[in-house]
């Protein structure tokens, strides 16, 4: 929600993602992005950032591109951001990118859409039974933390991870 617009997506393959007045009620733009399970847009610094069919940085008054990637199987997750950063999950795969531009600054294979949070210096992802921490300016691995083999990590079509000014939290099934 924006001071003039409520931002809606959809379900559904054929989805559109649309901006609704907040005044009125009245739609004012509509963008063909698919499905949008699971998955949510986020505002930050003026622009809408989606990782739905593609990845998309929208000008949520107007609903037009200020640039968009390709590159989704199905396996997209909601942005997270900080300063210049974008980081998501596509297809299995950490991308940090310039969130001015959509520039890849770098990637890292093998992750889980499921839990992805960010600071203004690190990223945090899960990696199936193991959650790991990477610099944000350049991807290197700082730490990872092996999720004890009596707990199995929790899987939803949400986003496992959160975080505090101090703590990490990750979901587990009891």
């Amino acid at each position: 929600v924006t001071e003039n617009r409520v931002i809606s997506g959809g379900q559904t393959a054929a989805a559109m993602l649309t901006g609704i007045n907040r005044q009125t009620g009245v739609v004012e733009w509509t963008k063909p992005v698919g499905n949008m399970y699971g998955r949510n847009g986020m505002l930050f610094g003026g622009r809408y950032y989606a990782c739905l069919d593609s990845v998309y940085c929208l000008d949520p008054e107007t609903g037009n591109a200020y640039w968009t990637q390709p590159g989704y199987n199905n396996q997209g997750s909601t942005p997270a951001l900080s300063g210049m950063y974008l980081a998501h999950v596509q297809n299995f795969t950490l991308v940090v990118r310039n969130n001015t531009t959509g520039e890849i600054l770098w990637t890292r294979p093998e992750v889980s859409r499921q839990g992805l949070t960010i600071d203004e210096k690190r990223v945090f992802v899960s990696a199936n039974d193991t959650v790991i921490a990477f610099e944000l300016a350049n991807g290197t691995e700082l730490w990872k933390h092996a999720i004890p083999e009596e707990q199995s990590p929790g899987f939803s079509n949400a986003n496992d991870l959160a975080r505090t000014n101090d703590l990490l939290v990750y979901s587990i099934w009891d």
